[in-house]
């Protein structure tokens, strides 16, 4: 409609040009007020058509409270978090990874991507190569995505430190993706995992439960962290919760003195046999947890410390070694 009464504007404002004289002047003033006029029109109309194809059909707000506005799921996707990795590929939009970190392992498929290096330092001018529509980070928001922002590459932050959170990250990624279908039957299925085991839990006293991340110095999980979530979810009590921070050292005396029932060790470190080392602490021979055996190291620690699709499948397997009378023995 507005191509067509520019054309007409054009048409007739030419033929006015060049035969002014054909015109009386009464004429020729009621000629030019239709040209001003079908302009005026010509160019409102262009303008609502502008703002309608332009209008985005894909809105975030991310963790940071950072909104993006997308007219179309993103089609070059670079992952700076393993977690993002492994929802990407869960919700079925993994075609859309151009680039991941050297720590995305999972899927085994992940490793195959094109690498943008590591999860503590990423290389922005590899992100930049790869040419993406989109940047997603997870845990704290990181310096290179804000770097990204001032070259105009959207990017989007999540820091989920509980299961709830990462339920809602899951379903804003599938928004992003269009991906919804996938990702809210994804949610749907953890949400029903998760409460079949809360209805399983019992009523009375929770078991005092310790998680070492490392040993020298020792390192904990305290209140405000995605493992901190996992253990009370899973029906225990983390003896560091009263501590508001999320990794920090702590001292073999608040341990103690806390005397927890089971330890968890979640070392990265693949070679050190964390269960020997603190089973044979000749200090904590009267920790309960190291007396009675309850010592774990036994579970793969990125289901600890990621919070991604795997972890809360975790919760389970935390919930079999507090209460084996309720979810079955686990060897050790």
């Amino acid at each position: 409609m507005t191509d067509a009464i520019l054309k007409v504007v054009g048409i007739l404002g030419d033929f006015f040009v060049r035969s002014p004289t054909r015109f009386a002047p009464g004429t020729a003033r009621c000629l030019t007020a239709f040209l001003v006029l079908a302009a005026c029109f010509g160019c409102d109309r262009s303008g609502d058509d502008r703002t309608s194809v332009e209008a985005p059909r894909i809105v975030v707000t991310d963790d940071t409270g950072y909104r993006i506005e997308l007219r179309e799921a993103p089609a070059r996707v670079v992952s700076i978090a393993p977690n993002v990795t492994e929802i990407m590929f869960a919700i079925g939009a993994d075609k859309k990874l151009v680039g991941v970190t050297d720590i995305c392992d999972f899927p085994p498929e992940a490793t195959q991507k094109p690498k943008i290096g590591n999860f503590v330092n990423p290389d922005l001018e590899k992100i930049v190569a790869r040419e993406p529509d989109l940047v997603i980070g997870s845990g704290t928001f990181h310096p290179v995505l804000g770097r990204l922002r001032d070259l105009g590459v959207s990017v989007l932050s999540f820091n989920p430190t509980t299961i709830d959170e990462l339920l809602v990250m899951i379903e804003k990624m599938g928004v992003v993706m269009e991906c919804e279908a996938p990702a809210r039957e994804l949610t749907t299925s953890l949400t029903t995992e998760i409460e079949s085991v809360r209805s399983d839990l019992p009523t009375g006293d929770r078991v005092k439960v310790f998680v070492e991340i490392w040993h020298d110095p020792l390192m904990t999980a305290g209140a405000g962290s995605f493992v901190n979530d996992l253990v009370e979810t899973a029906g225990g009590d983390n003896i560091a919760a009263s501590i508001r921070n999320h990794y920090f050292e702590i001292s073999q005396e608040h341990v103690l003195d806390a005397n927890p029932d089971i330890i968890l060790a979640a070392y990265m470190e693949k070679d050190v046999s964390a269960r020997e080392m603190i089973l044979n602490r000749e200090t904590w021979r009267t920790v309960s947890a190291v007396a009675s055996g309850r010592v774990y190291d036994d579970i793969d620690p990125d289901l600890l410390l990621r919070p991604s699709v795997r972890a809360v499948h975790t919760v389970k397997e935390l919930a079999e070694r507090f209460y084996p009378e309720r979810f079955g023995e686990q060897s050790k």
